[in-house]
């Protein structure tokens, strides 16, 4: 049984970096595509592989919940203390889904990581925690009035010159 359940998480992982995959290839091949610590998906310059451009969380259901995603997003970040590791922050944080891709200007939301009073140590993962409600709260409007959001069907022209 423990075999099974180690090879259906393998095949998930696997779809899941072919999903990232097709994306970068699709619309961010100009650039370096990887992975920093536990964040998904990052984009970076390929001259300067220091600078950022976007750093997203990657989901494989396409009824994902984009403000959801980068409430996750900015939990792992806090917890991970990603931005003492890099030089600068992205441009850009954001998610995507096989449906739908959004952006959010970093500048935007950099005030929420020097929340002195907050316990950056739950579990991103995990919807239910009081601090991921209460980060949500603060993360949604963002999303929703800085935000820039495009699907893959019908705006793939307007992404690619994003």
């Amino acid at each position: 049984m423990a075999k099974d359940t180690e090879g259906s998480v393998n095949k998930l992982k696997k779809r899941e970096e072919s999903f990232k995959l097709k994306i970068y290839r699709q619309f961010f091949n100009k650039y370096i595509c990887d992975v920093l610590g536990n964040i998904d998906f990052t984009i970076a310059d390929k001259k300067d592989e220091k600078r950022y451009y976007f750093w997203a969380e990657a989901k494989r259901s396409p009824e994902s919940d984009i403000a959801v995603s980068i409430t996750q997003l900015i939990l792992t970040i806090g917890k991970e203390k990603t931005l003492n590791k890099v030089e600068t922050p992205p441009n850009f944080i954001g998610a995507f889904d096989p449906k739908k891709i959004a952006f959010v200007p970093f500048h935007t939301i950099m005030h929420i990581f020097s929340k002195s009073d907050f316990n950056w140590n739950v579990t991103p993962s995990d919807h239910t925690t009081k601090e991921f409600k209460e980060l949500h709260a603060l993360v949604e409007p963002y999303c929703k009035d800085e935000g820039y959001f495009f699907t893959f069907e019908d705006n793939e022209k307007d992404l690619k010159q994003f």
